[in-house]
């Protein structure tokens, strides 16, 4: 990813919030403003300056809420906008980033909702992809090899194995995408207003 691509959605998202913060007629100061696109690791002495005035006159809690809230409202405005596009492309850029704007779209319960967020999720390949390839490997193994037809010498049980084999993945990806859909909308709707 470039630093380019990186800053123009980090700035997409930056302008999405004071704008619905404008448009909900709810005040920013500037050090809030200056919050939204800190990173320590590439921030200036005038970044850490504004963290450390930040630390000092506003409470962290209050903040993320109010952020939060914004973020969701701008999210849901532009989604019905069909602008959803944008947002996933400018959260996919930024998920691997360390900046604290990712602290608060995970507050907001805002993610990624793209093919490729699926990928990226660990439970997808761990309860989806994984066992439904072991389960068709075996399956091969089992019906079609030589080392299928020594271990189990009967031809009817073979086979029969084989198509539970065959049709364990259908299974395992149905509870495997039931379990991950629900935990995603679990999580994107447990995050108050």
């Amino acid at each position: 990813m470039t630093p380019a691509r990186t800053l123009s959605s980090k700035q997409f998202l930056i302008d999405r919030i004071v704008n619905q913060a404008r448009l909900e007629d709810i005040p920013l100061a500037d050090v809030e403003i200056r919050m939204l696109g800190f990173a320590e690791v590439s921030a200036s002495p005038k970044d850490m300056q504004a963290s450390q005035a930040f630390e000092r006159d506003f409470d962290d809690e209050g903040y993320e809420a109010k952020i939060a809230g914004l973020i969701r409202h701008a999210y849901d405005q532009d989604r019905r906008a069909g602008k959803e596009e944008e947002w996933n492309n400018a959260l996919a850029r930024l998920a691997s980033g360390d900046m604290y704007l990712n602290v608060l779209i995970d507050r907001a319960g805002i993610e990624d909702s793209g093919p490729a967020a699926l990928f990226s999720d660990w439970r997808f390949i761990v309860y989806g992809l994984l066992p439904c390839g072991l389960a068709l490997v075996a399956a091969v193994m089992i019906g079609l090899s030589p080392f299928g037809a020594r271990l189990i010498r009967n031809d009817a049980l073979r086979v029969f194995i084989a198509t539970l084999l065959i049709a364990s993945p259908f299974a395992l990806q149905h509870m495997s995408w039931s379990k991950l859909w629900n935990t995603r909308k679990r999580r994107r709707h447990s995050h108050p207003d």
